[in-house]
């Protein structure tokens, strides 16, 4: 709940306590007790919670697990819960991860600032780099140290900054809200470039055709794979002057239809 609260001031600095206790339909005063540590959440609450900011439903039974551990009034029912965390942790193999990677997975200019080391005439200044993206200064003197602090960058024997590992993509337990707010910004900068780039330097595009859901599997390996392709081809390319980014989106226009058994 902290996280989002915070993801969520970020985005508009206007965003208060009150206005996320109005989203999670909780008042004001529980949330601030919740959040301080004064109090702690009934299972049924964090069930609401849970719905309120749209988690998955395995995210929502790990939540609700790991508050009834934390806060389930019977001992019985707090080790219950503990043992479901650590069997789930065990199955898929979750790792906690901390505020720190968070940043770096769900604001998209971390991403950015590791590809954009590797385009000609990269200077590894906050005000070169801000300039480039288009973000604050600060942000991006903050964002560069946060990367080298986390081994994701580090200096060559000439100063210059280098992606110190490759940067791949987030497994499916990452949990969602910070993938979420990633696509969110990708979209907001898809939006700007199809009002302010000239078609000849983007591509933004759009099918709709009926479909039958039982391919949904089959489509996304092929996007998989489209996407994989066209990352090997662009590594092959003599020049890497400019930062480019390929986003994809499939989705169900009739999520509320009725489906065929």
């Amino acid at each position: 709940m902290r996280q989002e609260l915070l993801r969520r001031s970020r985005d508009n600095p206007r965003y208060t306590l009150s206005a996320f206790a109005r989203d999670l339909r909780l008042s004001p005063s529980r949330v601030c007790e919740v959040l301080s540590g004064k109090q702690g959440l009934s299972r049924p609450t964090a069930e609401k919670v849970a719905r309120q900011l749209g988690l998955s439903l395995n995210e929502s039974e790990l939540f609700c697990d790991l508050v009834e551990s934390e806060h389930a009034r019977s001992r019985e029912k707090r080790e219950l819960a503990s043992a479901r965390v650590k069997r789930r942790m065990l199955e898929s193999q979750m790792q906690m991860i901390g505020l720190d990677v968070f940043e770096v997975i769900a604001d998209w200019h971390h991403i950015a600032i590791m590809q954009l080391m590797q385009c000609e005439g990269f200077r590894g200044e906050p005000g070169w780099i801000a300039k480039a993206l288009e973000i604050d200064k600060a942000q991006a003197a903050s964002a560069l140290a946060r990367l080298e602090r986390l081994e994701l960058v580090k200096k060559d024997r000439h100063g210059q900054f280098k992606p110190f590992k490759e940067f791949v993509t987030t497994p499916d337990q990452t949990p969602s809200l910070a993938l979420r707010h990633f696509h969110r910004q990708v979209l907001t900068k898809a939006l700007r470039a199809l009002d302010q780039q000239p078609v000849n330097e983007r591509d933004i595009s759009a099918i709709v055709v009926p479909f039958d859901a039982r391919m949904t599997g089959e489509l996304k390996t092929m996007i998989k794979e489209f996407r994989r392709k066209a990352l090997r081809r662009a590594s092959e390319g003599v020049r890497r002057d400019q930062l480019y980014c390929l986003s994809i989106q499939f989705f169900n226009l009739t999520p509320n239809k009725e489906k065929r058994p």
